[in-house]
């Protein structure tokens, strides 16, 4: 449970949070430590199966219009989980 919710924490910011709340001077990629540890909790199945970074940028770009008048939702970050390997060699 605490392990899906610090998921979640980092997976929300990690797309939206740098941008829309300008929240940008170091992205979670720059934090390798941490970078290593969301990659793990990422692997896990039932993570991996409700995680969508489209719908997390939709949600947040598209439905706070006060934020982000013109409603424009950015293609980035562009990321492979798969690519960027499991984590799990690193923990």
């Amino acid at each position: 449970p605490r392990r899906n919710a610090l998921h979640r924490s980092l997976f929300l910011a990690w797309p939206t949070y740098h941008g829309l709340f300008k929240c940008n001077l170091k992205r979670i990629v720059d934090f390798p430590n941490l970078w290593c540890y969301f990659k793990h909790l990422y692997n896990y199945s039932n993570v991996k199966e409700v995680s969508s970074i489209d719908h997390v940028k939709q949600l947040y770009y598209a439905g706070l219009p006060e934020l982000n008048p013109n409603r424009i939702v950015p293609k980035g970050p562009d990321i492979s989980f798969e690519e960027a390997g499991s984590g799990n060699d690193q923990i």
